[in-house]
C-alpha cells in the first residue's frame, strides 16, 4: 500500500484520483503510524515549500520520513523540500538530496501551466525504465535542481536546463506534476509501484 502524505488537500487529491483511477492501492495520511507501515510514501506537491515542510513536523513525520528506508516519490515542491539546502539556505530540507534546490526569482517568470515540456534521458531511470514514449511533462514550478550526480532526465525552460526527474537509493523525486502528465505521468506511477 502506498501513503499519500496529506499536507495540501487539493494537490492530494489530484494524487489521489489518478493512483485510483490507476488501480493502485493507496491510503492519504497524516498519522505516523500508517506512513511507517506503508510500503511506499508519495510526497505530493503543494503551493508552498516552507508550508511542507513545517507542516511535515507538525505531524511529526519530518524526522520520521528521513529515517524509513522505504522508497519515497517526492513531487514538485516536496522534491524541493526534499533537498539539503533550499534558496541557498543551509540545512533548511529534508536532506534525501546533498544539494541546493534554486530560487527562480530572479532567472525566468514562474512557470505556471507549462504543459508537455518535452526532456531527455542523462542517465537510466528506474521511474522511466522501458519507457517507449513521448517524454513531455506539465511543469508549475518556482524553484529548480540543476542537472547534476542525482539526475536522471532533464528539462529545458527557455535557456534553463533543469532536473526534471531525480534518484538516490529508494528516493525518487519529479520536478513536475505526473497528474497532469498524461501517459507518461501515469507510467511512472505504475513504475513507482512496482520499485521494490
Amino acid at each position: 500500500m502506498i501513503a499519500v502524505v496529506d499536507y495540501e488537500p487539493d494537490d492530494t487529491q489530484a494524487v489521489m484520483d489518478s493512483l485510483k483511477r490507476l488501480g493502485i492501492e493507496c491510503v492519504t495520511t497524516r498519522n505516523e503510524a500508517v506512513v511507517c507501515k506503508a510500503d511506499k510514501i508519495i510526497l505530493p506537491d503543494a503551493k508552498n515549500v516552507l508550508r511542507i515542510l513545517k507542516n511535515l513536523q507538525l505531524y511529526n513525520l519530518y524526522n520520521v520520513l528521513k529515517m524509513l528506508k522505504k522508497p519515497i516519490l517526492a513531487i514538485n515542491n516536496a522534491l524541493i523540500a526534499s533537498c539539503k539546502d533550499i534558496d541557498n539556505n543551509s540545512n533548511l530540507g529534508l536532506g534525501f538530496l546533498d544539494c541546493n534546490a534554486g530560487t527562480l526569482r530572479n532567472l525566468i517568470r514562474h512557470w505556471i501551466g507549462t504543459e508537455n515540456v518535452e526532456c531527455e534521458f542523462i542517465r537510466d531511470s528506474r521511474l522511466l525504465k522501458d519507457f517507449e514514449g513521448e517524454l513531455k511533462f506539465s511543469f508549475a514550478c518556482s524553484y529548480f535542481i540543476s542537472p547534476g550526480e542525482y539526475t536522471r532526465v532533464s528539462a529545458k525552460i527557455n535557456t534553463l536546463e533543469i532536473s526534471a526527474i531525480v534518484e538516490s537509493g529508494n528516493f525518487f523525486g519529479v520536478q513536475f506534476n505526473p497528474e497532469r502528465s498524461g501517459i507518461a505521468g501515469d507510467y511512472i506511477f505504475r513504475k513507482f509501484t512496482e520499485i521494490i
